[in-house]
C-alpha cells in the first residue's frame, strides 16, 4: 500500500508541519537513540526506547512529506510505505 493509498482511505491526512514540530520530533529521535545505548537500562527498556525512536522517525518523515496519520493504527503501515515496501 502506498502513502497516497493511505491518504485516500483516510489512514493518513495532509498536514503542513511547522519547523518547530519537525525539530521536536527529530530531537525526540536523537534522545531515544542515545538513551537506547545506555547499558545501565534493561534490554527491554533499551528496545522500547529504540522502538520509540523508529516510530518518531516515521512520524517525522511523514510530516516532512506533509502527512499525518492515526499513529497507533497507521504506524505499521507507514514504516513499510516509507521504506518503499509494497504489501497487500
Amino acid at each position: 500500500m502506498t502513502l497516497e493509498n493511505l491518504v485516500r482511505i483516510g489512514k493518513l491526512a495532509r498536514h503542513d508541519p511547522s519547523r518547530e514540530e519537525i525539530a521536536r520530533l527529530l530531537a525526540a529521535v536523537k534522545r531515544n537513540l542515545k538513551d537506547a545505548r545506555n547499558e545501565n537500562i534493561s534490554p527491554e527498556g533499551r528496545f522500547d526506547l529504540a522502538y520509540k525512536a523508529v516510530a518518531a522517525e516515521a512520524l517525522t518523515t511523514d510530516q516532512g512529506r506533509g502527512l499525518v496519520g492515526e499513529i497507533v493504527r497507521a504506524i505499521y503501515r507507514v514504516i513499510p510505505a516509507n521504506a518503499g515496501i509494497q504489501y497487500v
